[in-house]
């Protein structure tokens, strides 16, 4: 399964909005997009709607995906 931004997604839903980088786990200034393997999921922190760039970040962290919808 693939979550995206569920850290931001929480600070979102407690306070009304998610700020970067305060209320992002990992993302690092001047990225967009990360992933990494938590378990069975992956976990994606974006500030983008680009499916490119979060595709890229999914295969950096090793994510091996052959169908893309």
């Amino acid at each position: 399964m693939f979550i995206i931004n569920k850290k931001p997604g929480e600070a979102a839903k407690e306070k009304g909005f998610a700020r970067f980088p305060e209320d992002y786990e990992r993302l690092q200034p001047g990225q967009v997009a990360t992933a990494w393997k938590d378990g069975n999921d992956w976990q994606i922190e974006t500030t983008t709607n680009d499916t490119d760039a979060i595709k890229a970040a999914l295969l950096r962290a090793g994510c091996k995906v052959t169908a893309w919808n």
